[in-house]
């Protein structure tokens, strides 16, 4: 019975829920860019962080990395699953770029796709990326 109890202390699913106000340290596992009639760009890895801020209902990413003083806000939210959403819209007319994308999160794992589009040269960018995440306590 004990060995029962401490492999269900050790499993993903005893993971402690996701609360506003927590703050996370992840790693970039994969992150790609494409750019219309051009091949993959492959990054190396990055780490970067971010906390939850209940006030401004956002994740809130530290001053380094590929979100350096981002705010998003998130716009899906099941913290007792331990998992978010968020969608990336920023650009608006007369702005020279336009991007959309989505961030989200589940179990320590955070996935970002952005596209943008430049008016400059009418081109377009897809950029993906995988990150482990975790929780710092």
């Amino acid at each position: 019975m004990r060995l029962f109890l401490f492999l269900i202390l050790l499993s993903p699913l005893a993971q402690a829920d996701v609360e506003w106000g927590d703050t996370y340290y992840c790693l970039s596992t994969t992150n790609s860019e494409i750019k219309q009639n051009e091949e993959i760009t492959k990054f190396k890895e990055e780490p970067f962080k971010f906390r939850l801020d209940k006030n401004k209902n956002s994740m809130i990413f530290g001053n380094s990395g590929y979100f350096k003083d981002i705010v998003i806000t998130i716009t899906e939210e099941n913290f007792p699953e331990r998992r978010w959403g968020a969608d990336i819209i920023a650009g608006e007319p007369p702005s020279n770029t336009m991007n959309m994308g989505k961030i989200l999160f589940s179990e320590g794992k955070l996935v970002m796709t952005e596209l943008t589009f430049s008016r400059a040269d009418d081109s377009f960018v897809a950029i993906n990326m995988f990150a482990d995440c975790d929780k710092f306590e």
